[in-house]
């Protein structure tokens, strides 16, 4: 006997790479939206879909299915928030709440919300995904940052009592590689760098905890006595701010000031050969030095990052992501994450650059970079993230 299938399920489905169809887009496309023409259908086929995708391309992958069915709440919300990450590259609205409506079909039809506790859940997130929406495009499109190899190599290359440090002379060394670690570990422009004031560091007892906090001041230079010919200047008026600092980090600082920053005439950090503020070119000078000095499989890693010129500016991407991997880790929301990130990098609280870089995480390709351990040699790194 021949069976003709209803109209509805003869059209546009939703299938995995196999060709079988996905189990829960299958309800939301045929059963639930099943009265709507097979145009618009095709569609909805295309929203659900990337979000399948979306799901397995993560790391961990997850099963979109499963999730929906059981239901995960922490994996379908990190799925929805990925997705949307996706679509501020593409600007693609429509996809977006498209998507969102699918999710939020299944759960309230099929799974259902017959206990208070989930009918708060689901209608929690709803009202949370409800208030998100695909920013407009940035600029630049993707984040160069230096893969975990790299970023080892040049700490090596960097550390004052290394073998493979190129600067001739223990002042050179040490100067050398606080910039580096201001660069990787606080993210700061190459002009906030060379703005740093020999006393930007400070610390204060605090009663409440017991602990002494430290931090380094961001702040404009003084124009009046600098001598240079390019002043360094900052980006923005967020650009001045203070940062907490590691005690690794200000121990770092201490014995460079005390012992090889030497006796001049300014009240720069950074100081010339000669005893001048360090210059803008310098700096590029100092990276492009340790750039050369890499080994041949740290350049490949770089080269496949699309990193083709070390650069200051790749520190920070770098020291980006990394912060925002700290974040998640402590099991942060998203959004209080992406906020944080604006005052310590500088950004107005519009900016749309934490999107950036939280596309960047959730791409599998970084997530596998900034997963690799780190050896003993970058404990510094992980303990300057508080």
């Amino acid at each position: 006997m021949h069976i003709k299938l209803p109209e509805a399920l003869a059209g546009p489905y939703c299938s995995d790479p196999s060709g079988l169809p996905r189990y829960c887009a299958t309800i939301w496309i045929d059963v639930l939206k099943g009265h709507l023409a097979p145009s618009t259908r095709d569609k909805y086929v295309s929203a659900a879909g990337a979000l399948y995708q979306q799901a397995e391309s993560m790391v961990p992958p997850i099963d979109l299915d499963a999730a929906l069915m059981a239901p995960n709440f922490p994996e379908i919300e990190a799925v929805l928030s990925a997705n949307l990450l996706t679509r501020q590259a593409d600007h693609d609205l429509r996809r977006w709440k498209l998507s969102c409506s699918f999710v939020f079909s299944i759960l309230k039809n099929i799974v259902g919300s017959d206990s208070q506790d989930l009918a708060q859940r689901l209608r929690f997130m709803r009202q949370r995904f409800s208030q998100l929406s695909v920013r407009p495009r940035i600029p630049s499109s993707r984040v160069r940052a230096i893969p975990a190899i790299a970023l080892e190599d040049l700490y090596d290359i960097f550390h004052p009592y290394s073998v493979r440090n190129p600067f001739r002379i223990d002042a050179l060394k040490w100067r050398n590689f606080v910039i580096f670690i201001l660069l990787v570990q606080l993210g700061l422009r190459k002009g906030e760098v060379l703005s740093l004031s020999v006393d930007a560091l400070r610390d204060q007892f605090d009663l409440r905890t017991g602990e002494v906090k430290r931090w380094i001041n961001v702040s404009r230079s003084d124009e009046a006595t600098d001598r240079r010919a390019r002043r360094p200047r900052m980006k923005t008026v967020h650009a001045v701010r203070q940062l907490p600092v590691s005690l690794t980090l200000s121990a770092i600082l201490d014995t460079y000031v005390g012992q090889y920053r030497g006796d001049v005439d300014h009240a720069f950090l950074f100081s010339s050969s000669e005893g001048q503020p360090l210059a803008l070119s310098s700096v590029d000078h100092v990276i492009r030095t340790a750039h050369q000095h890499m080994s041949q499989d740290a350049q490949a890693a770089l080269k496949y990052e699309g990193v083709d010129r070390l650069s200051a500016h790749a520190f920070r991407h770098t020291a980006a992501v990394i912060r925002l991997q700290h974040f998640m880790e402590t099991g942060m929301e998203q959004d209080e994450a992406l906020h944080r990130l604006r005052p310590f990098f500088g950004w107005s609280r519009s900016s749309e650059m934490p999107f950036l870089y939280a596309r960047a995480y959730f791409e599998p390709r970084h997530s596998r970079i900034w997963e690799e351990a780190f050896e003993t040699s970058l404990a510094f790194l992980r303990a300057g993230v508080r």
